[in-house]
């Protein structure tokens, strides 16, 4: 039913119909890139693998 609705409303009226939704059901997602020298990203690795306690995990994959 509410797919019927939309259908009947005035093309003027469904970009305004889409906007909200967007507005609604958006996220606001917040993310920083640090770049990293090689040598930390080996060491991050490297130290720990051991015993699987390293800063970086690599799964396996089989």
């Amino acid at each position: 039913m509410a797919d019927e609705a939309q259908l009947q409303l005035a093309d003027s009226e469904r970009p305004i119909l889409v906007d909200e939704q967007i507005e609604e059901l958006q996220k606001i997602t917040d993310y920083e890139i640090k770049e990293w020298p090689i040598g930390v990203l080996v060491e991050k690795f490297t130290n720990g693998r051991e015993k699987d306690e390293s800063e970086i995990f690599i799964p396996d994959y089989p």
